[in-house]
């Protein structure tokens, strides 16, 4: 029973002195930073009547005889999605995504268009099969890219999974001004609420 008294007073020493994990900070942002954007863009309660992303594009996209005069009013809107939630539509043009490196910026996708690739085979990020890559090129259209304006109404400068510590995958509802442009639906967000998983 001795002799295994050591072991057991190393292995207690090991767990307990263990590092927690730390917080993966954006560059050139405090602690302190970050928390103060959690507490103003993270929402406690989830917004009523929010519509889905192809829901709010389709009520926000203008007509055809409005087309010419595109410049519709800034909505207020709060749309449910996915993080992610389908491989890259966008190819090179945004390699990292769901994010987009060094601002707050992330894809939404359709619950809908989320719900078509779950049980898909699985694939590597950038490393999609042409049939997967293809079929959400074609379902480009019903992602919407959320940014969270800081000074001077530029993204805040730090990704959004470190800034709001977010996950793909993560069904969310956000809130802000949403408009159409070139067929997709975009937001200037306000808040963000994750769905409790």
């Amino acid at each position: 029973m001795i002799r295994y008294l050591p072991a057991a007073v190393l292995l207690a020493a090991v767990v307990g002195c263990e590092k927690p994990q730390t917080q993966v900070l954006p560059a050139g942002m405090t602690a302190e930073q970050v928390a103060d954007y959690r507490s103003k863009l993270l929402l406690d309660a989830e917004p009523s009547e929010a519509k889905t992303v192809i829901e709010v594009r389709d009520a926000l996209k203008p007509s055809e005889e409005d087309a010419e005069d595109s410049d519709a009013a800034p909505t207020e809107v709060a749309v449910v999605g996915v993080i992610g939630g389908m491989p890259n539509p966008y190819g090179d043009a945004m390699p990292q995504f769901p994010w987009v490196d060094g601002q707050a910026i992330f894809s939404l996708a359709d619950p809908t268009t989320a719900a078509e690739f779950e049980g898909e085979h699985a694939h590597a990020p950038g490393e999609e099969c042409m049939f997967c890559a293809g079929k959400a090129r074609d379902l480009v259209d019903t992602v919407a890219l959320v940014t969270f304006p800081g000074d001077e109404d530029k993204p805040i400068a730090a990704r959004s999974d470190l800034l709001l510590g977010l996950k793909p995958g993560t069904k969310v509802v956000v809130t802000g001004i949403g408009s159409v442009e070139l067929g997709s639906l975009r937001i200037v967000a306000n808040g963000v609420f994750v769905q409790p998983q």
